[in-house]
């Protein structure tokens, strides 16, 4: 900086002493210091910015390791903080954290240090409302808060919403993943793969042809568009609901919440891919299943709260509904599916793939990126509607 201030007063004090055949030279001199001049400003100021800005991480101790791997040295930060859940603490992130951020500062476990330069927020599984309730007091001036997970009923929106917090979720990392998942379950229901297996005489079972097929997206975010870009490309005639309707990519035609009964009521699958809200608890239940044509099945890969399950387990031993595979946590005896012979349970296995952590963690790193240095955040949440 010293430097470029002493050149730009050298060929300042050069216009004005200098001879009239070099003004020419000072002119162009003058104007590129001014240009090193203003640049180095801009540096130094964006430096500053990374260098004031705090992050705080809230999530298990494998997750703060990919975390370290894959940050790139450019957005390094003043201090990150670190909270986990593990009993393990020996591991070699700290050493590793150290070697590559030596500017860097951290905390781990209980007590966590109480700063007003914080400005994000990551956060895991498991974290309750409590937790974030102290969080929020010790880190006042939190700006942006990310969840590893896709979907986001489990946080306290209202108060993320009234503390004047930027949500976003992961629900864009795993699209692509989860839409696969449901296509391989959109085959196992139309080519009827596991009768095969259950059935041990020699017996011919007719399948279904995906092409002119009618699938319909309940949903029509993220997922739902990956879903309907698969279906698509088998010539499946895609039909999709949402809250208002309209066009949407890949789908050829969208109903409004409204008219739902009238959006199954051809298909051969109905897809469940919605946030789980108010509105839409309890959503599907006997009066929708009732309107689907006969036969039809049925996945769900959102939340299990949002199917009324003793309605879908009339419909499934009627015949209604034939076939239903229910990716939710391991249910217990007392759900209303368990053990009818024509229910899948996936376990929550949607979006668990190999690659979960590298797509997750890329995603993550580009959104930290983007919350320095002023851009617009991916798989932003809109806290009024809870998605």
């Amino acid at each position: 900086m010293r430097v470029s201030y002493f050149l730009f007063r050298v060929v300042d004090l050069g216009l004005v002493l200098g001879y009239e055949s070099y003004r020419p030279v000072y002119i162009v001199l003058y104007f590129a210091t001014l240009l090193v001049w203003n640049c180095c400003q801009t540096l130094m100021g964006l430096y500053k910015t990374i260098q004031d800005t705090e992050m705080y991480i809230l999530c298990p101790e494998y997750y703060k390791r990919k975390v370290l791997d894959r940050r790139r040295p450019n957005s390094d930060f003043s201090r990150i903080f670190y909270y986990h859940f593990e009993k393990n603490e020996n591991s070699g992130w700290k050493s590793l954290f150290r070697k590559r951020y030596p500017s860097s500062q951290f905390c781990c476990r209980c007590p966590i240090v109480q700063s007003c330069q914080v400005g994000g927020v990551v956060v895991g599984w498991g974290v309750d409302n409590d937790q974030l309730s102290e969080l929020f007091g010790l880190f006042p001036n939190v700006r942006w808060m990310h969840s590893m997970s896709s979907g986001v009923d489990h946080l306290p929106l209202s108060d993320i919403k009234k503390r004047g917090i930027r949500l976003t979720s992961s629900k864009r990392m795993r699209a692509r993943a989860v839409a696969e998942f449901v296509f391989g379950l959109v085959y196992l229901g139309c080519k009827r793969y596991l009768e095969h297996q259950s059935i041990k005489c020699r017996t011919v079972i007719k399948s279904s042809l995906l092409e002119n097929a009618t699938i319909c997206i309940l949903g029509t975010g993220e997922i739902g568009q990956n879903v309907a870009k698969l279906a698509s490309a088998h010539g499946m005639n895609v039909i999709g609901v949402n809250t208002k309707g309209g066009a949407v990519p890949f789908f050829h035609e969208v109903y409004d919440a409204s008219h739902i009964n009238e959006a199954i009521k051809t298909t051969s699958a109905i897809v469940i891919c919605l946030p789980l809200t108010t509105r839409t608890r309890g959503l599907v239940g006997g009066s929708i299943l009732n309107a689907a044509s006969k036969n039809a099945f049925l996945i769900n890969v959102g939340r299990d709260e949002l199917v009324d399950n003793k309605a879908l387990a009339l419909a499934l031993k009627s015949g209604q509904i034939s076939w239903a595979a229910l990716d939710i946590d391991p249910p217990g005896r007392k759900h209303p599916c368990f053990g009818l012979p024509n229910v899948l349970f996936t376990n929550h296995s949607a979006f668990l793939v190999d690659e979960d952590e590298d797509l997750m963690f890329k995603g993550l790193i580009e959104n930290i990126d983007h919350f320095i240095f002023g851009e617009e955040l991916d798989g932003l949440i809109d806290l009024s509607k809870g998605y």
